[in-house]
Parts: structure tokens; sequence; C-alpha cells
């Protein structure tokens, strides 16, 4: 048997989640932004 190449993957975090988990802050941050941006446009 070859021995596995990577045996501590498994406890690593799926790089789909970690994607997910980036995109919703990123959509936070972006919310954040443009409520700032009509706030500050609106004076």
């Amino acid at each position: 048997m070859k021995p596995k190449r990577y045996p501590y993957s498994g406890n690593k975090k799926q790089p789909h989640e970690e994607i997910a988990e980036l995109r919703y802050e990123l959509n936070v941050l972006k919310n954040n932004l443009s409520t700032l941006a009509h706030q500050l446009f609106k004076n």
C-alpha cells in the first residue's frame, strides 16, 4: 500500500467552505460600503 500523500488533509477545512465564508464576508463589506456611500452622498 502506498502511504497517503496528504494525511492531514482530512482535518483541514474544505476549500469550498472557506470560499463560501470569504464570499459572505465580501458581501457584508460591500453592503457596509454601499450604505456608507449613500449616507455620505445624501448630504
